[in-house]
């Protein structure tokens, strides 16, 4: 089977996912190229499994200060480009297109007429108690951005709905070791000067990786790193307690590993808004809606999450990826009892 896998790569939780269910496809005999979209041209060098890859702008939503910027989001993105790309694009040779949130795959399918199946934390929103805080609206632009034949949702628990746990990639790449007592930072969508605020000069080390930091630096109790797929597994393999926006790539990789966390969700951001509000009521994370402060982090390092249940995911990937070279597309009931079970 070949498989033409779009990939949203403005996120690392979108990229390290796609990464482990790309080799579990190659496992499984399919001959997978990929698409990259939403970051640098030059994103693929992070990505090294991906190997070859094309590279399109894509569309993307732009943050800022901890907020999505809707405003700038329509100013930055080249909507001439990207629909000059979609007619570009050539996916006829392809059996199916495999979307994570990557719009320009799903587009050139359709005017392909190839089939299309999504698989992100996204789609886990379409569906009743998961995405009950969307607006009508917002579900319809989720469909409308990503037209699919099969939409395949992951998320932290089902909630009796036919949904896939989270696609773990750090959970075999990586050793846990002794922890050092260093909290592990990823707040990438914070400035630098609001999480320095709210860290400096607090009983504790932390380790914070941020797209702004071009070179290792020292600030008093604070180690800032640039963004470094080795370096932050190393962090992070060491790491009890971890601080980060609501992504779903990070938050299901702390949890799958028993690691306590702190959220922070992008404001204005409904996938974040979602994943935090799902991590407090099973009582899986500590949430800051507000500002992160000396105070709130402060709370997070003496009293952590009491009562966090512990969470081990199954191995959703090499699940996905049978049916799919199996099937060509997934039997969404079947497969989510067998791996919730």
């Amino acid at each position: 089977m070949n498989i033409y896998f779009g990939v949203q790569a403005t996120g690392n939780g979108h990229i390290s996912r796609c990464r482990e269910l790309v080799s579990k496809l190659e496992q499984h005999g399919a001959n997978v190229d990929v698409l990259l979209s939403g970051r640098g041209r030059y994103c693929g060098e992070i990505i090294p499994e991906f190997g070859r890859y094309d590279y399109r702008e894509g569309l993307t939503l732009h943050s800022e200060d901890g907020k999505v910027n809707f405003a700038k989001s329509v100013y930055k993105n080249n909507f001439h480009r990207y629909r000059r790309d979609i007619k570009a694009l050539d996916v006829s040779s392809y059996d199916l297109i495999l979307t994570d949130f990557e719009p320009l795959s799903a587009r050139a399918a359709r005017r392909a007429g190839k089939p299309v199946i999504s698989i992100s934390n996204q789609n886990s929103l379409l569906y009743p108690k998961i995405g009950d805080r969307l607006k009508a609206i917002d579900k319809t632009f989720l469909k409308k951005f990503i037209p699919a034949d099969q939409y395949i949702g992951l998320f932290y628990h089902h909630f009796g709905q036919p949904v896939l746990p989270p696609i773990m990639y750090l959970a075999e790449k990586i050793d846990r070791r002794a922890p050092d007592g260093r909290l592990l930072v990823y707040l990438p969508f914070e400035h630098p000067v609001s999480i320095s605020k709210a860290l400096l000069g607090l009983d504790a080390s932390f380790d914070i990786f941020h797209p702004s930091v071009r070179s290792p630096t020292v600030q008093d109790n604070c180690n800032w790193w640039p963004i470094s797929m080795d370096k932050f597994s190393e962090r992070f393999s060491h790491s009890e307690k971890v601080i980060c926006n609501a992504g779903f790539g990070l938050t299901s990789e702390a949890l799958n590993a028993n690691l306590e966390l702190l959220v922070k969700p992008v404001a204005r951001q409904p996938e974040q808004l979602a994943n935090a509000a799902a991590l407090e009521k099973q009582n899986l994370a500590a949430v800051e809606l507000g500002e992160l402060t000396n105070t709130s982090v402060e709370r997070f390092i003496s009293e952590g999450v009491p009562g966090k249940p512990e969470v081990q995911y199954p191995d959703v990937a090499s699940g996905v990826a049978r049916e799919l070279v199996n099937e060509g597309r997934i039997d969404l009931n079947k497969l989510s009892k067998e791996l919730w079970s």
